[in-house]
C-alpha cells in the first residue's frame, strides 16, 4: 500500500501529463489568440475551460 505522500505525487505527475497533452495547448504554439481566458484552477475552472 502507498503512502498519501506518494498517491498525491503520482495523481499529481498524472493530471499534469493529462493537461500537457491537452489539444487546446495547440493553439498556443503555433500563434493564436485566445479568445478566452479561465481564472481559476479548481475543478469548475476546469470544466469550463473543457
Amino acid at each position: 500500500m502507498s503512502s498519501r505522500r506518494q498517491f498525491i505525487k503520482e495523481s499529481s505527475l498524472a493530471t499534469a501529463g493529462m493537461l500537457v497533452a491537452s489539444s487546446s495547448w495547440g493553439n498556443f504554439f503555433i500563434g493564436k489568440k485566445p479568445k478566452v481566458v479561465i481564472i481559476g484552477a479548481g475543478f469548475a475552472g476546469l470544466s469550463a475551460a473543457y
